[in-house]
């Protein structure tokens, strides 16, 4: 759960499409537990097109997302990830970030990346 400014709120979603994948599900709700409370589900590539990155929001802005699908990500898939983000990134920084992609576990994603970086 983000908490978001309404004038960043384009911006910040388009952010989250890639780094968590845009085909996540996610859900903004505007102004919680008040009178006008609006909610919009859809996927973080849906909102951040629906919303864009000039647009401004009123009110309150909650941005939820959802965990990762259960696709299943070999280790080549995670390697790839891995190095991708490697050249651009820290050690850590990537690991976590390939952690949310996949959902695998950040321990086990951090060792996998020791090791490529080792490698090198």
């Amino acid at each position: 759960m983000i908490y978001e400014s309404g004038k960043r709120v384009g911006k910040t979603l388009q952010d989250l499409s890639s780094v968590f994948g845009g085909n996540r599900d996610a859900a903004i709700v505007r102004e919680v537990t008040k009178l006008h409370e609006e909610t919009r589900r859809a996927t973080l590539f849906d909102l951040a097109t629906e919303i864009g990155p000039d647009q401004t929001l009123r009110g309150e802005i909650v941005i939820v997302i959802g965990p990762p699908a259960n696709v299943s990500h070999g280790l080549e898939d995670i390697d790839t990830l891995l190095l991708d983000r490697l050249g651009s990134m820290s050690l850590r920084d990537a690991a976590v970030e390939v952690a949310s992609i996949t959902g695998h576990p950040r321990r086990e994603i951090y060792a996998r990346a020791l090791s490529l970086s080792a490698s090198d």
